[in-house]
């Protein structure tokens, strides 16, 4: 029989039991979130404050409790859905996968994850897993998130579930869902962020190189990558704008960074991004304030001036150009909404 944990089972920490999170996994599901959580849980047990230990007891498992083979042929070991018939789970993961098609129509699947959600402090569908849940009947009445390539049909066949689109995860009570794929490390953070604080959550996104932690409430379809995708040149540009952003950025700046006139930088770049050089550098600059606002408790003078605005007015008005909002009512309900969470 496989072990029933990747992490000690009995460790403690402050005389508090590890928390139990439990992957549920099917024929070619995705590894992604299983391997993202896993390795922030290695993380944790190798930092000095929990070294030893283990904040979490990690357990997988499937309807029969055997190897079950992935997408691409990897098997993950599993434990039968039959050994978590009463135990206590704080965090339910609901895996998604190219397998759902078969694994939603597994009535003793489905009425496992309908008794397990309800004896689950939070439960986490990931990406189609929402298919097998919502097929369970835990999603009714819920609001829910899902990849974009399968929102449109899901919303068509579930029509009793409120499908949140364009965001990478949402929150509704206990009920956790996310986009799947690197939205799942967003995830992962936030829930380390819950259960243990700011300061852990922070540690293990050092750890795994995170660059910026994003929000719920980001686009699963970023518009700043979509342009750039044009071409490597565009690409190697928009790293050097991004990295250049509490700068007074001109257009006369980008064409040198390519080796252009001003007049043939201007035109080859709107051609390519459908967006002139000056609307792109408000674009960088206004997403770099959204974070600011969301995630610092900075000044809204302050993030201007670090954007590379310098004058705060003409910040609130690019602000309000994009986000029909002011600054700091954008704050405020970024605030809400993470607080609703």
């Amino acid at each position: 029989m496989p072990p029933r944990s990747l992490t000690r089972p009995n460790s403690r920490r402050g005389g508090k039991k590890s928390r139990n999170i439990v992957f549920l996994v099917y024929r070619d599901s995705s590894i992604f979130t299983l391997a993202g959580f896993i390795e922030a849980m290695i993380v944790l047990e190798n930092d000095e404050i929990y070294y030893g230990t283990a904040p979490y007891k990690v357990s997988i498992v499937s309807v029969d409790g055997s190897l079950v083979e992935s997408y691409l042929g990897l098997s993950v070991a599993s434990i039968s859905i039959d050994e978590f018939a009463t135990e206590k789970i704080d965090t339910l993961v609901i895996c998604s996968g190219y397998g759902y098609r078969d694994a939603m129509r597994d009535r003793r699947l489905l009425d496992w994850i309908a008794m397990a959600a309800k004896r689950s402090k939070r439960t986490i569908v990931v990406a189609t897993g929402a298919y097998l849940a919502a097929e369970a009947g835990i999603l009714d009445g819920k609001q829910v998130v899902t990849h974009w390539f399968v929102q449109d049909a899901f919303q068509l066949r579930y029509p009793q579930i409120q499908v949140q689109k364009n965001v990478l995860f949402f929150k509704d009570g206990a009920l956790w869902s996310s986009a799947g794929m690197t939205s799942t490390l967003d995830v992962i953070l936030d829930v380390i962020e819950a259960d243990l604080g700011r300061e852990a959550s922070a540690k293990v996104a050092q750890r795994l190189l995170v660059f910026i932690r994003r929000s719920g409430k980001d686009p699963q379809r970023s518009p700043m990558l979509e342009i750039q995708l044009v071409d490597r040149q565009i690409e190697q540009l928009h790293s050097w704008i991004a990295s250049n952003l509490g700068k007074d950025l001109t257009v006369s700046e980008l064409a040198d960074q390519v080796g252009m006139s001003v007049r043939n930088f201007s035109r080859v770049y709107k051609m390519k991004t459908r967006m002139t050089p000056h609307k792109a550098i408000e674009m960088f600059k206004i997403e770099m304030a959204r974070r600011g606002l969301r995630e610092t408790e900075e000044r809204v003078s302050k993030i201007a001036w670090q954007c590379g605005f310098g004058d705060e007015s003409n910040f609130r008005r690019a602000f309000r150009r994009w986000e029909k909002i002011g600054p700091q009512e954008y704050r405020e309900m970024a605030r809400a909404g993470k607080d609703a969470d």
